[in-house]
């Protein structure tokens, strides 16, 4: 019986050690095909327009007149997000780095193969065009979903009042003084082209609190300077990250602390 229950256990260990080494070939396997491809949700034009709010033009590349199309190749995993990023035709260092960046971004609809999720590569072609009558600029810009160049918005009296209108009007959540909460929230929001602020999303959440923090003081942000293409005012969205750093102890204050243990330290007052 021992030898039968010792040949048994040995048989269920073999099958599971398979099963891990296949699992583990499986998840190294990268399709050039498959059945179902990876999909973007809404599609094509959907991702093209989510890069093209989401890309901003490198000053570097801007200044220097760069432009052309870059092609990434990269891997969509099985739970739909995006891998390893290799560029296959490059137009500048920065505008190489940008498109990848933007790319690390994108979720997809995972594809299949035999009905079972696979790791599949993806190629990519993403556009860096300067308008012929685009400036030569130092301010930050952006590229529409044309591949056109536009200016961003501008906070009144550039990124510095803008961080320091945020650090005089947050309010904190009353849950931070309970626990500490250090991390960033990312929160996207839509700068109209008469610089009214819309349409505030959250895009990277830290703690319900501090986004609802993060929200109210954004609602209050006065007009920007509202962005610009080939002169004329366009609506743009504006990603800004806030982070929240919990405050650290005083170490002299707890250095100066009384010991409580210390007869020095106990009020002759409460001595029976």
């Amino acid at each position: 019986m021992k030898q039968f229950l010792l040949l048994f256990l040995t048989c269920v260990c073999a099958v599971v050690c398979a099963q891990a080494q296949t699992d583990a070939a499986s998840d190294s396997i990268i399709y050039n095909n498959c059945d179902v491809k990876p999909e973007f949700p809404g599609g094509n034009a959907a991702m093209m327009r989510y890069i093209g709010e989401h890309l901003q033009y490198p000053e570097a590349a801007l200044k220097s007149g760069k432009q052309g199309k870059c092609v990434l190749r990269f891997v969509i995993t099985k739970d739909g997000n995006v891998g390893e990023v290799k560029v296959l035709r490059s137009v500048s260092p920065e505008c190489d780095a940008e498109a990848a960046r933007v790319v690390r971004m994108l979720k997809f609809s995972p594809g299949k193969q035999n009905g079972v999720l696979v790791n599949v590569w993806y190629t990519l072609p993403i556009s860096f065009k300067l308008a012929s009558s685009a400036p030569v600029s130092s301010m930050p810009c952006f590229v529409d979903s044309a591949g056109n160049v536009g200016i961003m918005p501008e906070f009144p009296g550039g990124n510095a009042a803008l961080m320091k209108f945020l650090a005089d009007n947050m309010v904190y959540p009353e849950i931070s003084a309970k626990i500490k909460v250090s991390g960033r929230c990312v929160v996207r929001f839509l700068v109209t082209k008469t610089g009214d602020v819309d349409s505030i999303q959250i895009e990277q959440s830290l703690f319900r609190p501090f986004d609802e923090a993060v929200i109210s003081v954004v609602k209050r942000l006065p007009k920007f300077k509202p962005g610009t293409r080939n002169g004329e005012p366009v609506d743009v969205w504006y990603t800004l990250p806030v982070t929240f750093r919990a405050p650290q102890p005083d170490p002299m204050e707890e250095y100066n602390r009384p010991d409580p243990t210390d007869p020095r330290n106990i009020d002759p007052g409460f001595v029976r």
